[in-house]
């Protein structure tokens, strides 16, 4: 389930660090607050803002 949730969706960065917007509605659900989700997002992907499912 986890990879799923991580493969999907756009990649947002703000204040409160990495979230992703599974609906692409500008709200993200999913917090990435956790360093191994932000450590494997980093190095799958250069370019982070859009991630293919």
């Amino acid at each position: 389930p986890l990879d799923d949730m991580i493969f999907k969706g756009v990649v947002i960065w703000d204040s409160c660090g990495w979230s992703i917007d599974s609906m692409g509605d500008g709200r993200p659900e999913i917090g990435l607050i956790d360093g191994t989700i932000l450590e494997i997002i980093g190095h799958k992907y250069e370019n982070p803002e859009l991630l293919k499912g």
